[in-house]
């Protein structure tokens, strides 16, 4: 393989196996479980669900959903200032 060819199909899950151990992942860390994280992150820092799914390539609510989560950190951030 030369620098800047596409992924193989036969060749991405030792690729992505190996960049993973390399970098301290999870060993069960998916490939797809990036775009969970990174549209969750977005999300954190204000992306509307409009934002998310354009860059998604998403074109329904219901799909874009899938891939945004909440996390304890917002979850503490919802109820600053409520008592």
């Amino acid at each position: 393989m030369w620098l800047g060819a596409p992924f193989r199909r036969s060749t991405f899950g030792r690729t992505w196996r190996a960049a993973r151990e390399r970098v301290g992942m999870e060993p069960g860390f998916r490939f797809c479980d990036l775009r969970h994280t990174g549209n969750t992150l977005l999300a954190e820092t204000g992306a509307s669900t409009r934002d998310l799914m354009v860059r998604m390539g998403q074109s329904s609510v219901r799909a874009a959903m899938i891939y945004q989560h909440s996390t304890a950190k917002r979850q503490k951030e919802t109820v600053v200032g409520v008592t």
